[in-house]
């Protein structure tokens, strides 16, 4: 197997960074760069084709690839990305790979010299190893990849979450200190990582306090306003309906909101609700509704910083992992029953 940037600096005892330096022609100390070379010909390393792109000039650009480009969530820390970046004159690409792993390859070896840094939204992407195997190529050669409230197995680079669990825990405790039991949940998915971390936070708190979990309460609607719409008709329709319903996705929501509307039920005497991401034109939603809002601003912000960082070889705490916190946007959908 040839020898990677991570097996070079193993061998000189240094960082990643400072072997991505180095090949990036900056100067390092002496005996940094005497034993760095000195690893180099001992292992045989020759740069890839991905790392070749570091002997050039910074592109001043960095790539975010997203499954939709229409998807709120990923659009709204696009929006912060470009700023932040941008007050250090780097212009971010953005690029749709639909939600299809075999675009998002084509994607990631056509950016591999285009661009100082990757950040990724690997949202409905197989775990097959594939698009790992990609990543893992940017990360030997030193090119700052950051991925984005989603996870690939075995893949160790910077990562960036929301803290999905207690997001909701806390939504779900919410209903249950408001006198509810019969709580109902739609999901978006159930083996994907924010899929995952949701329902589990909804399964600790009926846990926590001690709460039967009825399993028909449990529905999927696949992060789409029909899917919602669909799992909320279900719902409604059952003769032993829930009290309260938390829906864990914005799209969902909306598509539960109108599947609610249509059967003239009053949120919250008939029924509360609790939604995921507060977008303003929801406001029009009668009446407004409680929603969890995850950190926009501070996630977008740390993203650019630490990007910016990796660019100019600071590797320290790589991979670093971060977990920001989610708060309840406290409206009128839920009643104490």
């Amino acid at each position: 197997m040839a020898a990677t940037i991570r097996d070079v600096a193993k061998k000189a005892r240094v960082s990643v960074g400072t072997v991505s330096r180095y090949l990036n022609g900056a100067r390092l100390r002496e005996k940094n760069r005497i034993s760095i070379e000195n690893a180099i010909e001992e292992l045989g390393f020759e740069a890839n084709f991905f790392a070749r792109g570091l002997t050039k000039s910074k592109t001043m650009a960095v790539a975010v690839l997203v499954p939709h480009t229409d998807d709120y969530f990923s659009g709204s820390i696009i929006k912060v990305l470009e700023r932040e970046l941008g007050k250090k004159n780097y212009s971010i690409m953005v690029s749709n790979y639909h939600g299809d792993a075999d675009i998002l390859e084509k994607r990631l070896i056509f950016f591999k010299t285009r661009v100082d840094g990757i950040v990724l939204f690997p949202y409905f992407i197989k775990q097959d190893g594939k698009v790992g195997s990609l990543i893992k190529k940017y990360i030997d050669a030193g090119i700052p990849t950051q991925i984005f409230n989603e996870d690939i197995r075995g893949v160790a680079t910077d990562k960036f979450f929301t803290d999905n669990v207690n997001a909701s825990f806390r939504a779900i405790e919410y209903f249950i200190h408001h006198g509810h039991t019969k709580i109902a949940v739609i999901n978006g998915q159930n083996n994907d990582y924010v899929g995952i971390n949701r329902h589990k936070g909804f399964l600790d708190a009926m846990q926590l306090y001690g709460i039967p979990v009825n399993e028909r309460y449990i529905k999927y609607g696949g992060y789409t306003m029909n899917g919602g719409y669909e799992a909320a008709i279900e719902l409604l329709d059952s003769s032993d309906r829930p009290t309260a319903l938390y829906i864990t996705n914005y799209l969902m929501t909306f598509g539960a909101m109108m599947a609610i509307q249509e059967k003239n039920i009053k949120v919250p005497d008939e029924l509360s609700v609790i939604g995921f991401d507060y977008m303003r034109f929801a406001d029009i939603i009668v009446p407004p509704i409680n929603v969890v809002e995850q950190s926009i601003e501070k996630m977008g912000e740390s993203v650019a910083k630490l990007m910016l960082a990796r660019i100019e070889g600071d590797f320290d705490e790589f991979p670093k992992v971060q977990y920001f916190p989610a708060k309840m946007l406290v409206r009128d959908s839920v009643k104490k029953i």
